[in-house]
């Protein structure tokens, strides 16, 4: 958590924050967000939860892990969900229908190994002239 409070304090020195403006638009107690801050407390979930609610562009995986950018691209993240739902669709669609397509191809190959067993059968029976 000591790191996740440093970025928290980046974001705040970002936003050019201080304790009483980020817990009133937090709608929690300044004292407890200060304590927070100055790292007298440690940080609560709560917190954390209360500040990615409080801004859709701040990165919850940036936030609580450090990966990433401290904000989401400009990409309006429900269309970005959307477009990437739309995108894993179409990859079940095509990879389904490869599926069709290879099944359909191996019973061709298998039907043709068994006429072509069938035929060297025959020709080594001497049924073929």
């Amino acid at each position: 958590m000591e790191e996740v409070i440093t970025r928290i304090k980046e974001y705040v020195a970002k936003r050019k924050l201080n304790g009483a403006s980020l817990a009133r638009e937090l709608g929690m107690s300044s004292v407890s967000v200060n304590q927070w801050l100055s790292e007298k407390r440690k940080v609560s979930w709560e917190f954390v939860q209360a500040i990615l609610n409080n801004d859709e562009r701040l990165s919850a995986e940036w936030l609580t892990r450090g990966k990433g950018e401290m904000y989401v691209s400009q990409i309006n993240s429900n269309e970005y969900n959307k477009e990437i739902s739309n995108e894993l669709a179409d990859a079940k669609v095509k990879m389904l229908v490869q599926e069709g397509i290879i099944d359909r191809l191996s019973k061709i190959i298998e039907n043709k190994i068994d006429n072509k067993q069938e035929f060297v059968k025959e020709k080594w029976e001497g049924k073929l002239g």
